[in-house]
């Protein structure tokens, strides 16, 4: 790989595991433990190199009409800013995060990063043994959401008039990755292929057959074998008491679900609204002129 060789000196034994090119010559180079921004020298400005480490405990992106700003956060050492062109905010992010969750063992050695997507406040980050899920301002910090494929027991998809949902059941908790209904497709399909790999299946049915509990052996038909197999009441009010929390839980995350779609309807609404109303006032404008 050819770089500049300001770059080259910055970079010593390190090798680059990604590259961004952005507007003209200028470029990302993002190695195991940090993200180069390389800028050309210009009409009005000289060559630049600006090293970014990866071991932040918190990334943001504020993102402009022209341009994107990605801030790296270190906590009491202070805080890191990247300037990158808008379009091209999506395609740094992405080798950003994978070498961020590197540094701070958020993903493991030979662990991938297949994909990443950004949502309003919601991130998702997908690598070929886990989900990594951030709800919030900040793409990511250290309030993250990681659910082990290894751990998924459940997929299932819930379409909504305007956003859907993937639901990924676990021995814990039910997580909802919440999408709008133009870009769902997709992510259902990035999710849903790389868990498929991770248990080598090739399909939904093949892998609830994978998760499928393994049957329960016959029960012994013997009385007293029976018998002694009966949960003494204190067991039997444990076991309904953990059915009827299971079952509030499910109901809770219908009800969030339903409250999130009726929200983004609300929302459509009131920007229609609002689009009439500056059409008002503009119609308003041209008869007093």
């Amino acid at each position: 790989m050819n770089v500049p060789s300001a770059v080259a000196e910055a970079l010593g034994d390190e090798t680059v595991s990604a590259t961004v090119s952005l507007k003209g010559e200028d470029a990302l180079y993002v190695t195991p433990t940090r993200t180069i921004h390389y800028g050309a020298e210009g009409f009005l400005s000289d060559e630049s190199v600006e090293s970014y480490p990866h071991e932040a405990e918190r990334v943001t992106v504020e993102e402009g009409r022209r341009k994107s700003t990605i801030t790296f956060d270190y906590g009491t050492d202070g805080t890191r800013s990247l300037t990158v062109p808008e379009k091209y905010v999506s395609d740094s992010l992405h080798p950003i995060l994978a070498g961020v969750f590197r540094a701070r063992e958020v993903i493991e050695p030979g662990e991938t990063v297949s994909a990443t997507y950004r949502f309003g406040e919601l991130t998702l980050v997908v690598t070929n043994r886990r989900l990594v899920k951030h709800v919030g301002a900040a793409v990511w910090d250290e309030e993250y959401v990681a659910v082990p494929y290894e751990s998924v027991q459940g997929l299932e998809t819930e379409k909504g008039s305007v956003a859907s949902q993937l639901v990924i059941s676990t021995p814990d908790r039910t997580e909802r990755i919440k999408t709008p209904n133009e870009g769902f497709r997709r992510v259902d399909e990035t999710i849903r292929d790389a868990i498929y790999q991770f248990y080598e299946v090739p399909d939904q049915a093949a892998f609830e057959a994978a998760v499928r509990p393994a049957e329960d052996e016959e029960p012994d038909t013997d009385e007293e074998s029976t018998t002694a197999d009966k949960p003494e009441p204190a067991e039997s009010a444990a076991f309904v008491s953990a059915v009827d929390t299971a079952s509030i839980h499910d109901e809770l995350d219908e009800l969030e679900a339903l409250l999130d779609d009726q929200e983004t309807l609300l929302e459509e609404q009131l920007a229609a609204i609002e689009d009439q109303r500056s059409r008002l006032d503009r119609l308003r404008s041209q008869i007093e002129d």
